[in-house]
């Protein structure tokens, strides 16, 4: 069951996943507090039921103790988050004791957003727990562009897709129409409905839109 108080400056979910219930209770009355929502997991199958399904919040950070008891450890976790390709959609923390300091170098060197030794100070770690919700949200925005923009890209016609590669390269609408075997004419109706399709004015406006893929 979600859990939240006033809505704080950052917007997003936590999800808390560590299976030690009196370091679970400190961390969630820690996160409700200051106002930040989050989610409760004792275990990873329960954290799992949930990725897998429509419910996962958005925009999302975990915070993950390295080791989980019995079952998955935090590592596993974490393999599968970058298996699905929700990394980035979902910063993880990971929580670990002094022992596992290199452990911890190491999947921040896999793409783990950051980490926290135990004992860990609070303020150090909500701030890391903010910096997780804003990368998580930017994630998200791009994700939801790149997806509109591909929805968009789908409604050109193969002569239209043409003139844009061309477009894009820097040719002018005579050297288009040369290498595409139309009239000039053709052409600029070609690249009149591609900047109406895809919502842009000029040239400079479609590169810049149709970087969104690369990010």
């Amino acid at each position: 069951m979600i859990n939240s108080g006033l809505r704080s400056k950052v917007s997003g979910t936590v999800l808390l996943v560590e299976d030690d219930r009196s370091l679970r209770s400190a961390l969630s009355s820690a996160l409700k507090v200051r106002n930040i929502d989050y989610l409760e997991f004792e275990s990873a199958q329960s954290l799992y039921d949930m990725l897998t399904g429509p419910g996962l919040p958005q925009p999302a950070c975990m915070l993950l103790d390295i080791r989980l008891g019995s079952g998955p450890t935090g590592l596993t976790v974490f393999e599968r988050i970058k298996n699905d390709g929700l990394e980035n959609r979902v910063p993880v923390i990971f929580m670990t004791g002094h022992g596992e300091l290199d452990t911890a170098v190491d999947v921040m060197r896999e793409g783990a957003f950051d980490f926290v030794t135990k004992p860990f100070s609070t303020p150090d770690l909500i701030k890391k727990i903010e910096s997780a919700l804003l990368s998580s949200a930017v994630a998200v925005d791009n994700e939801n562009d790149q997806s509109r923009l591909v929805t968009l890209l789908g409604q050109l016609t193969d002569k239209e897709t043409e003139v844009m590669k061309w477009m894009v390269e820097g040719k002018t609408n005579r050297e288009i129409a040369e290498i595409c075997g139309n009239s000039t004419r053709t052409v600029e109706l070609h690249r009149a409905r591609v900047f109406d399709k895809l919502c842009v004015s000029n040239a400079v406006e479609l590169v810049r839109v149709l970087s969104i893929l690369d990010s």
